[in-house]
């Protein structure tokens, strides 16, 4: 029996739900650009191959992280040309000519596809597909590549459209939020070998009355990342849930986040201090800018900072 006979194949429909896309979809997709079933099955009725699945999926990844189906559909079949298909990371750095992106709402000028592709899920409010996106960039090219150059940026066009337009506080909201949850997930992931005793914590907080915390959950995720354990508490975290947290989990460090300033944080910053249990203290964020911080207690500039100091 040849290789072809014995190769799965697969109908329209099947292929059309492994996609999440209409069978209708996929008819266009052949007709236009050659992307169709070149496997024989029973009766010699043509159905999809192993090949014809996997330049399909390339294909739809393409398409829904924002590029034109013209040049997704060249990239899928292999470049038409000698082109290799796009791999993440090279569709993170492709930057469009245009000056447009995200849609008719967000722009980002001179964005790589994958950033209008976020900022167009973000925009419909399709926090599925949000979580999607970023789950397979973080698996392909991990965490800091994945915030600096494609969550950050689509951010900082969502305030910039608030700012000028006081529109789409929703977008931010819902896109910080799918952000969280996607990197706590990676923060809850089990390392090898992990166990409570194999290695004290770093604990990692934000100043009580404080809910801007993306970065934070950027920090903790970094930290998972790299193998160093972590306890992430979140937004506002009074302080005797952080003193009750150090009892328990004796950390070996402890960072605070400040979006916010204000004379609640050096009160914070003063009792941190007194229950610590020994642990290296360390705060971060621009709410820390103009505070009075006590003896024993490390201020760090950017994320990378923080990075290396609670990962050593």
């Amino acid at each position: 029996m040849s290789s072809e006979a014995e190769a799965p194949v697969y109908t329209a429909s099947a292929v059309a739900a492994r996609l999440g896309v209409a069978v209708e979809t996929l008819r266009t997709w052949d007709r236009r650009y050659g992307l169709g079933p070149g496997t024989r099955g029973p009766g010699g009725r043509r159905r999809y191959g192993e090949q014809d699945l996997a330049r399909l999926l390339v294909m739809r990844r393409l398409v829904t992280s924002g590029m034109p189906t013209s040049e997704a559909a060249r990239r899928a079949a292999g470049g038409g040309g000698g082109v290799p298909p796009l791999g993440v990371e090279d569709v993170l750095h492709e930057g469009r000519r245009s000056r447009g992106g995200g849609g008719r709402v967000l722009a980002i000028p001179r964005g790589s596809t994958l950033q209008h592709g976020l900022a167009r899920a973000a925009t419909a409010l399709d926090v599925d597909e949000v979580e999607r996106q970023l789950e397979e960039v973080i698996a392909e090219v991990g965490v800091a590549q994945t915030w600096d150059e494609l969550l950050r940026p689509v951010l900082v066009a969502v305030g910039e459209r608030w700012a000028s337009t006081g529109e789409g506080v929703e977008v931010e909201h819902l896109l910080s939020q799918a952000a969280m949850d996607v990197l706590r997930r990676l923060t809850e992931r089990p390392a090898p070998d992990d166990s409570p005793s194999a290695s004290r914590p770093v604990l990692l907080a934000s100043v009580d009355g404080d809910a801007h915390v993306l970065p934070l959950y950027v920090l903790a995720a970094l930290l998972a990342e790299g193998g160093t354990r972590v306890r992430l508490l979140g937004a506002s975290t009074p302080l005797s849930a952080l003193r009750a947290s150090a009892q328990r989990l004796r950390p070996s460090a402890i960072f605070l986040w400040a979006q916010l300033s204000g004379p609640m944080n050096n009160e914070f910053a003063a009792g941190a201090v007194e229950i610590r249990s020994g642990a290296t203290l360390v705060v971060g964020g621009p709410g820390w800018a103009d505070a009075t911080l006590p003896e024993g207690l490390t201020h760090v500039a950017s994320l990378d900072d923080a990075l290396d100091r609670l990962a050593a």
